[in-house]
């Protein structure tokens, strides 16, 4: 089988052999441990092995030329054991021919790691570091996707630049998160430039950036990915509102519940509720909260739940009062959880216990 080996520490192949069994892989994987990389010197510690599939399938059932023995074909079998054997007189001259294959031999090799190295570290690396990532391994998984970042593919360089602004936003970083967000939205993948623009829109909105923000999530709303287009105006529609302009809020919520994707268009109507209720337009709130109690989002239901209450106890029914506040209190969020408490034991005090 064909096989190929490339080094973790600086993604360049360092070595290509042909092997003839499971044993000498295991033989190979040893060696390869320690090796210095003939490209940029690197010691290796840690290799990734690339296997030929097609060999490795002509080897499984015997049809490889490499499973057959190296004994000599019929008419060299006399060649080797007629000629003279006393190599002492060529002993000069074979050293410089050895010391010319040798070095024929690196050139050759380097070439070889070269262009296998130039054609797949990329892809190998991105492999890489998303494992890595599985592990926990950030210092490794940056490495990976920086030299994934210098690939002639488009779409390769967007995710891992996408992917470095992930690492970055989870360790808080959120400038270098913006700069690698920023960078995956020049793609011309839709969907990778729609996933950049939402969440170059929430890290720089996290940075108190309202403009830039307005800017990165109108850019997620045009994109043209209907996965992303929901979840971007849902926040366009916060972001008007954080920069008090209602009347552009209202239009972007309303666009949000339009497409009705399952969890932003519920989060916009939570939202569009509450400024309906500001401005005294309480059947309007009731109808918009519950639309968005019927997601089935477990972060969005039990604000709708609670706004719920609020509408019945505001109309006198404390029983569906009580009802709505009882599902507010079981949501994971503190704070929603302790006000539906609250407003469950002053509605109580109201209105008879287990009514």
């Amino acid at each position: 089988m064909l096989v190929g080996a490339m080094s973790h520490q600086c993604f360049h192949f360092v070595d290509l052999q042909v092997l003839n069994s499971s044993t000498d892989l295991s033989a190979y994987l040893r060696r390869c441990a320690g090796m210095t990389c003939p490209l940029c010197g690197t010691t290796v510690k840690e290799v990734e092995l690339i296997i030929d599939d097609k060999e490795v399938k002509g080897l499984q059932s015997a049809d490889s030329p490499w499973n057959l023995g190296a004994v000599p074909t019929e008419g060299f079998r006399t060649f080797f054991s007629d000629r003279d054997t006393e190599s002492t007189r060529f002993q000069g001259a074979a050293d410089i021919l050895r010391a010319q294959v040798t070095a024929s031999e690196e050139k050759r090799r380097k070439e070889t790691c070269a262009a296998l190295s130039q054609q797949y570290r990329a892809d190998v690396a991105f492999r890489v570091a998303l494992s890595a990532l599985e592990e926990g391994k950030t210092g490794k998984a940056r490495q990976a996707l920086h030299v994934c970042r210098e690939s002639g593919d488009d779409n390769l360089r967007a995710s891992a630049a996408f992917k470095l602004g992930e690492t970055h936003q989870n360790e808080g970083d959120q400038q270098t998160a913006a700069k690698w967000y920023r960078a995956a939205t020049q793609t011309g993948t839709t969907n990778i430039r729609a996933a950049a623009n939402l969440y170059l829109g929430i890290v720089l909105r996290k940075l108190s950036d309202l403009d830039g923000a307005r800017r990165a999530y109108e850019d997620g709303v045009n994109c043209g990915d209907t996965v992303i287009r929901g979840m971007a105006a849902f926040r366009l529609g916060c972001v008007y509102e954080d920069l008090g302009d209602t009347a552009k809020a209202r239009e972007t919520y309303e666009f949000a519940i339009g497409l009705n994707d399952d969890g932003a268009s519920h989060e916009a109507a939570v939202n569009l509720g509450a400024m309906e209720e500001k401005d005294g337009r309480w059947d309007r709130a009731k109808s918009l909260w519950e639309y968005a109690f019927e997601t089935e989002d477990e972060e969005v239901k039990p604000h709708a739940a609670f706004n719920l209450g609020r509408v019945w106890e505001h109309e006198g029914q404390l029983r569906k009062a009580k009802k709505f506040y009882r599902i507010a209190k079981r949501t994971s969020d503190r704070e929603l959880a302790a006000r539906a408490r609250g407003y469950l034991r002053s509605t109580s005090r109201v209105w008879p216990a287990g009514r």
